[in-house]
């Protein structure tokens, strides 16, 4: 769905007859655009962590002295660190998306044991972003991180008239919008907060009906062997 497209909807539906859509028309007031933006990303954030939505990988190098590993753009290729370990690329740059890191896998890729008290050779995940390893991993020069990722950060300064696209599935359109009507009226305060507790009733129960259905979206992803391909190991 383009975001110029879900703009339109909300405000002939949840937000429709609110101080955000102009006084007779159809759109988002220009100045109340970043709002409706703002309240968008946190939603798409709320449902990206709760349904498995895209998954992502990212390759480390390991490397003499470290044990911690945040995955970080700070610490990147792209990112001009001078030892990075995340070997991202120009061209193909570190997001900063990570929701949940969910499995781990050495160069010859094979899974390596994730928060495994009982193994020697696993890793751990002391935070959300982060992997630790033990010294029974570095046999392996590389590590493949699979992680759950959120959705890109929508700038707060789209136009009305923007093309870009919002990466959701259909059919969690009508959550979406009962969630970020619920985040806009909230905000307002007064009176406006309870008509946000109603659109927020609205979502939990639009969530309700999509786990009933079993309605999900998970991306098919692998091992990256890029690093093989490209002469790395």
């Amino acid at each position: 769905m383009k975001l110029k497209d879900f703009l339109q909807d909300i405000a002939l539906g949840d937000l429709q007859g609110s101080t955000v859509v102009e006084m007779g028309g159809y759109q988002i007031t220009q100045k109340h655009i970043p709002v409706v933006i703002q309240a968008l990303n946190q939603a798409l954030d709320y449902l990206y962590s709760i349904f498995p939505i895209k998954d992502s990988q990212v390759t480390i190098q390991l490397r003499n002295g470290i044990n911690r590993y945040y995955l970080d753009s700070h610490y990147s290729v792209s990112g001009h660190h001078p030892q990075p370990y995340i070997m991202d690329t120009e061209f193909e740059p570190f997001q900063d998306d990570v929701l949940a890191i969910q499995e781990v896998f050495d160069d010859k890729g094979q899974r390596i044991p994730l928060n495994d008290d009982y193994s020697p050779y696993g890793v751990t995940t002391p935070e959300y972003n982060c992997i630790q390893t033990s010294d029974g991993t570095h046999y392996s020069r590389y590590l493949t991180v699979m992680y759950r990722a959120k959705h890109p950060r929508i700038p707060l300064n789209e136009p009305l008239d923007s093309k870009l696209t919002i990466q959701l599935p259909t059919s969690y359109n009508g959550a979406l919008q009962a969630y970020v009507a619920s985040l806009v009226h909230q905000s307002m305060g007064g009176n406006e907060a309870q008509v946000g507790n109603f659109y927020y009733g609205k979502f939990r129960t639009l969530i309700e009906d999509l786990k009933a259905q079993g309605v999900g979206y998970k991306t098919t992803t692998g091992v990256n062997i890029k690093p093989i391909l490209g002469g790395w190991l």
